[in-house]
């Protein structure tokens, strides 16, 4: 039996792997590492929890959580229901702006009983431009994984209290909803950028309350602005006791004007109008590049509508290439409360 679900959580791997590129992650755009001023642009926050995006396979993908001095990733297979860990080890946080890479110490108290972890010695984790690459090895295959922060632990690990602190905010939040199904639920919110810059950092709190204002779930996400006027869509996903039904959900908006982004901004991607199918599991659409270069991991995010406009749930996606000038067909899982009137995608830089 054993070897039976260790072979079925390898197959899940690789084809998390699948998806991955086998080039190396790149470096960021030259500006994207100076400071918009004269004073110097703080050291990234890289504490908190991120999730691969270049995986081929929606319900396969890896995650991490970087804490003050470590760091963990795991294998996540159907959908979230099952974790492997890959890596546990150590984490030494950056303390200058611009790309950053470090090398883990393999924490093998943790790691040497785990059947798909990494036995290596060290990994070199590298980050640029908001992504923190890696390279892993699974039965003969070897791939980069690039993983995208999710939410951020503010004023932890590595940011003084002068760089997590926020300046004037930037932006307005435009609305804000839920979807729930059983004891899952997306929270999002749209945010507007109302500056003439990008590359802020924009944060989202999210407060979910049941019917009698109990705060049964908090969760917060974190996104950036990639084009002047861009409206954002900013979720994430909550899970709560299969009893517990989400009333309202509260959204607080924090926006930073320097942070780990790029400040190059980047054009908007059109799509086709959205087409959701019968159960209301899945958006469909086409993405447009209207650039002459090929387009990794662009960020959408989905909003969808009941009849009366009021939001009902949502989703995200990020499609592993779009060619240059061209276009991909998309089905992004959504999760919403009943079946959508309506769908609308909120496009982003990679």
């Amino acid at each position: 039996m054993k070897k039976t679900l260790t072979a079925s959580l390898a197959v899940a791997a690789l084809l998390t792997l699948a998806g991955c590129s086998a080039a190396g992650s790149g470096t960021a755009p030259a500006d994207a590492a100076k400071p918009s001023s004269s004073a110097p642009a703080p050291a990234p926050v890289l504490t908190g929890d991120w999730q691969q995006s270049n995986s081929k396979a929606a319900d396969s993908y890896q995650t991490a959580t970087i804490t003050g001095d470590a760091i963990e990733v795991d294998w996540v297979t159907d959908g979230g229901a099952t974790k492997s860990l890959y890596w546990a080890g150590s984490f030494t946080a950056p303390t200058a702006a611009g790309n950053y890479s470090w090398d883990s110490t393999n924490d093998t108290a943790k790691t040497s009983g785990a059947m798909l972890a990494s036995s290596s010695a060290t990994k070199t984790f590298t980050y640029a431009d908001g992504v923190i690459s890696y390279s892993v090895s699974l039965l003969g295959t070897t791939t980069t994984v690039k993983l995208k922060q999710k939410t951020r632990n503010a004023g932890t690990g590595n940011a003084s209290p002068s760089a997590a602190g926020p300046t004037k905010a930037a932006g307005s939040l435009v609305s804000s909803g839920f979807g729930q199904k059983d004891e899952y639920a997306w929270v999002t919110a749209l945010v507007h950028n109302d500056s003439n810059k990008v590359g802020q950092t924009v944060t989202v709190e999210f407060n979910a309350k049941d019917a009698a204002g109990t705060l049964v779930k908090s969760a917060s996400q974190v996104e950036s602005f990639s084009r002047v006027g861009q409206d954002l869509a900013v979720g994430t996903q909550i899970d709560v006791a299969k009893d517990v039904k989400i009333a309202t959900v509260e959204a607080t908006l924090l926006i930073e004007d320097k942070g780990a982004f790029s400040s190059k901004p980047f054009p908007e991607m059109k799509t086709t109008p959205v087409t959701v199918v019968s159960d209301g599991s899945t958006a469909n659409f086409e993405l447009s590049n209207p650039t002459d270069q090929p387009v990794q991991s662009p960020r959408l995010g989905i909003i969808c509508y009941d009849a009366a406009n009021a939001i009902i749930g949502g989703g995200s996606d990020f499609p592993q290439l779009v060619p240059p000038s061209g276009k991909v067909a998309v089905e992004a899982s959504i999760l919403t409360s009943g079946t959508p009137a309506s769908c609308k995608v909120f496009t982003g830089a990679p």
